[in-house]
């Protein structure tokens, strides 16, 4: 069978048809096919993700926040805009664009609304810097810890041996009931004792796996002091921000409000007639 062409000097042309495949053939595609696992690397899965995607310039309009106590989720952030173009039901590049719009200012307003719920949840400045402060005193407890272990001939009063003892029963080998039993007014031979006996029984005599085993807590609630820090500082700043412009959040609220129902109305009323808009009902923002 030949298909019949007209060259450009205006000659009739003959070439094959295009063979059709056999059976043979799809079988062997199905099964190469079903080899195939999909992308393995980050980098690739994140390439597939865009394999749907058309031109992606719409979904460039919702860009995530990532830093700060109100980060988002970005993959969250792309399935929300997923879903909501998918409800809208754009289909020429007009209604992509206004929908696309639509879905940046509802995004818009469900942010402002996180943060007006957190700058009104009363946290206090104590409140959040409680926690770094807890971590930064276990820190100090147990470098006194180490150095009690390191130097055993020096003089301690009985509430530092009390606390450097404390913080070597937090291993998880340790018997808790033995620490418990101790009474408080216990006089500080006893404690020497009850630590050589703590190291002896879990650490087998060696003093340096116990300050190693210390200074690894140490640097853990070094660590979670710190991030703590970042984080009450990140939060102090936000509330500064919430508390001094919040007439401005309320007001600006009212004014997403208002331009989302128009941007939806002129998309509605776009797709109905099929039609452009002239965008002369909708504010700027």
């Amino acid at each position: 069978m030949t298909v019949k062409e007209v060259s450009p000097g205006g000659e009739d042309e003959r070439r094959p048809a295009k063979r059709a495949i056999t059976d043979r053939q799809k079988r062997a595609r199905r099964e190469n096919g079903a080899k195939s696992k999909g992308p393995v690397t980050e980098e690739g899965k994140a390439r597939s993700r865009e394999n749907a995607t058309k031109h992606g310039g719409y979904r460039k309009l919702v860009t995530p926040i990532t830093r700060g106590p109100l980060r988002e989720d970005p993959d969250e952030l792309s399935a929300f805009y997923t879903m909501m173009l998918e409800s809208l039901g754009a289909e020429t590049p007009l209604e992509q664009a206004l929908a696309g719009e639509v879905v940046r200012l509802l995004w818009r307003k469900l942010r402002l609304g996180h943060w007006e719920a957190y700058a009104l949840s009363g946290l206090s400045a104590d409140a959040e810097d409680a926690q770094p402060r807890h971590h930064r005193f276990l820190a100090t407890m147990y470098e006194l810890a180490s150095r009690i272990i390191e130097h055993p001939d020096e003089e301690y009063s009985t509430e530092d041996l009390g606390w450097g003892i404390g913080m070597v029963f937090n291993h998880p080998d340790t018997d808790d009931s033995v620490w418990e039993a101790v009474p408080d007014d216990a006089p500080p031979e006893a404690l020497r004792a009850l630590l050589e006996r703590v190291i002896a029984e879990v650490w087998g005599g060696d003093r340096k796996a116990v300050t190693a085993w210390l200074e690894t807590q140490r640097q853990k609630v070094d660590q979670s002091a710190t991030i703590g820090d970042e984080l009450a500082r990140e939060n102090a700043a936000l509330k500064t921000v919430s508390s001094e412009f919040m007439p401005r959040l309320i007001a600006a609220e009212a004014h997403d409000d208002r331009t989302f129902q128009r941007a939806l109305d002129r998309y509605y009323a776009v797709k109905a007639r099929g039609a452009p808009s002239t965008g002369d009902d909708v504010a700027d923002e």
